[in-house]
């Protein structure tokens, strides 16, 4: 598993002696993942991931669970929670929290700690049992989607049939909005677009921005030969990467 470059947690009130400074540092007594940090259900147990910088760390099911269950601030020395819902033993219990925390995908926080309850842990077991894969199989990192097929080219090499005269929208930008907060929840990191040539659309950067909101990777193929300064503008603000495509400079191509 990578390393990590330690996570903030959530800082308490800020003192002004170093007496002061010691007595809340003993008070941190409470765990909680970090903000930073999301989750998706793997056969193997989880993957966790954070989006700035790029970080990915592959999580057993001791660990997966223990990280679902610090969705809230819990004790740190917390002796014996009721956790063999989860199949885990005490002991396996605090070696999971404890790899966890050597990661800082827990970290101390300044709060009043709720203990695990055996009805957290029926909770947790649920959502393990739903979104855990029934087989082998990794969950998909990125996406390519193609919200737009008419474009300014009619490239013989075009694998979707595309052109000047293609129907602009396979679907209304709404449901692509709805697709994109699919593919985030079921933990995608990346998506790219292509098409078409997006960047005839406006309703390309309204996708955009839903991406990018999402905290979501993101990229977009394009001819690159409308480039007005507003498309420009635009995809500056965004911070947009491009990927250009130009088969050929032949113009029968």
């Amino acid at each position: 598993m990578p390393g990590a470059k330690a996570v903030p947690g959530i800082p308490g009130r800020l003192s002004s002696t170093c007496e002061q400074q010691g007595q809340e540092m003993k008070s941190a007594n409470a765990l909680i993942k970090s903000p930073s940090i999301r989750v998706r259900c793997e056969h193997f147990g989880a993957l966790a991931w954070q989006t700035s910088p790029r970080r990915i760390y592959r999580l057993d099911a001791a660990a997966a669970a223990a990280l679902l269950l610090h969705d809230q601030p819990r004790p740190e020395d917390q002796q014996a929670p009721p956790v063999a819902g989860l199949g885990l033993t005490g002991e396996a219990w605090h070696q999971a929290v404890a790899g966890l925390r050597d990661q800082s995908l827990l970290v101390p926080v300044h709060a009043a700690p709720a203990g695990i309850t055996a009805e957290d842990v029926r909770a947790a077991r649920h959502v393990l049992d739903s979104d855990t894969p029934r087989c082998a199989v990794l969950k998909p990192l990125w996406v390519h989607i193609q919200p737009f097929t008419r474009c300014n080219q009619h490239c013989i090499h075009c694998y979707c049939h595309g052109g000047p005269k293609a129907d602009p929208f396979l679907l209304p930008v709404g449901t692509w909005l709805a697709i994109i907060g699919q593919l985030d929840d079921y933990g995608v990191f990346d998506v790219y677009v292509t098409g078409g040539e997006s960047l005839l659309y406006d309703g390309f950067f309204t996708i955009a921005e839903e991406i990018l909101s999402r905290g979501m990777g993101f990229g977009v193929s394009t001819n690159a030969t409308i480039l007005p300064e507003r498309t420009l503008a635009q995809l500056r603000d965004l911070r947009i990467g491009t990927e250009i495509g130009r088969a050929s400079c032949r113009e029968r191509v």
